[in-house]
């Protein structure tokens, strides 16, 4: 399996630290049209799906892989080797429950792959102007601390950790603080204005700050590998 990791493929980035393999079944919750799982599913993964319950309705992109138009709750228990969670926990209000329904659908030895946003060294130094904030959607932003009392109370041991921040963290809070959206007003799809108010220097060396940061557990968005404890 190792061997698939010779180039950093941004949809297998995620999956280095842990024992996967082909033929593992699984689950995206929250994943929109389900970018990701195609991108997993090209690459040779052959049991994958999606779940989303805000898409208008259930989504079959062929070949067996397909979104779901349901709430977690309704699916099958000890069903997954493995379900991911990509930026999509701090927008739900019930975390607790979600976990733990999470934890229902896991097979024994399964595992929870959540990446979020960390309160660490971009919020100090940007407070109310960091990026992630993102209110009114980010219904809660943990800390390490919090993320590791989160997985004790749902029944799961964070065995991994992988922060993965960006330059993002510290432009787009700059951009914030100068009170500049992210998006023109006039078209929110546009890409964000990084080459009109900063630098190739200045985006180098945040981005050299921000691999610092996150070799020192630091960096503002971190990746959770949850496993279920034995009952």
């Amino acid at each position: 399996m190792k061997k698939l990791f010779k180039k950093d493929r941004p949809a297998l980035r995620y999956l280095k630290p842990i024992d996967v393999n082909f033929s593992n079944k699984i689950l995206e919750v929250g994943c929109g049209k389900g970018r990701q799982i195609c991108d997993l599913f090209n690459l040779g993964f052959e049991n994958i799906e999606g779940v989303d319950k805000f898409i208008p309705q259930e989504i079959d992109h062929g070949f067996g892989v397909r979104i779901l138009k349901k709430d977690i709750e309704e699916l099958k228990p000890n069903n997954y080797d493995l379900i991911i969670m990509n930026h999509v926990l701090e927008h739900m209000p019930e975390q607790l429950n979600v976990l733990k329904n999470c934890r229902r659908l896991l097979k024994d030895e399964g595992c929870l792959l959540i990446a979020i946003p960390i309160i660490a060294e971009a919020f100090e130094i940007y407070k109310e102007n960091w990026v992630q904030l993102d209110a009114p959607r980010h219904f809660f932003l943990h800390t390490v601390k919090s993320m590791n009392i989160l997985a004790e109370e749902t029944g799961y041991e964070i065995r991994h950790k992988l922060f993965d921040s960006l330059s993002f963290q510290f432009w787009a809070s700059e951009l914030y603080k100068k009170d500049i959206p992210l998006f023109p007003e006039e078209n929110n799809r546009l890409a964000y204005p990084v080459e009109k108010y900063f630098s190739e220097e200045e985006i180098e060396n945040y981005q050299t700050k921000a691999a610092k940061l996150n070799a020192e557990g630091r960096g503002d968005t971190a990746v959770f590998y949850l496993f279920k404890k034995a009952n």
